[in-house]
């Protein structure tokens, strides 16, 4: 309950801020710090509700993609702003960067296999028969 108040004082201090390179800065230190207390589904489900401008989004969003460690969290994330494709390509590059962190070879393979325009295909390493 204390991580809700002190939450929710964070944001209201952060969304006075109207440079949005500064206003992604204060959220990342957010992320960073709600990351260390296990309470980032706090940011994401504000992030779900909340409008940022998408010059927010590009500086904010791969920074705070990096901080999560949860792959449901982590997925629909790229929904906050998905219509850039700067973003879109950083998100899926982060998403499968994170699969080869906890070792989920089989699905960063799987992926790379649906997605040959990623050319990722040197991190697929074939078992010899």
């Amino acid at each position: 309950e204390e991580a809700k108040e002190v939450f929710k004082q964070a944001i209201t201090t952060a969304n006075t801020i109207s440079f949005d390179r500064y206003k992604s800065d204060a959220l990342a230190d957010i992320a960073k710090f709600l990351a260390e207390q296990g309470h980032l589904s706090l940011l994401h489900q504000h992030l779900g509700k909340s409008s940022y401008s998408a010059l927010l989004y590009e500086s904010f969003l791969p920074n705070y993609q990096q901080t999560l460690t949860d792959t449901s969290l982590l997925r629909a994330s790229f929904l906050f702003s998905p219509f850039s494709y700067k973003l879109s390509q950083t998100s899926v590059y982060l998403f499968l960067n994170h699969h080869l962190r906890s070792g989920d070879n089989a699905r960063l393979h799987a992926i790379i296999r649906q997605c040959p325009q990623l050319d990722m295909d040197v991190l697929l390493h074939e078992q010899p028969s």
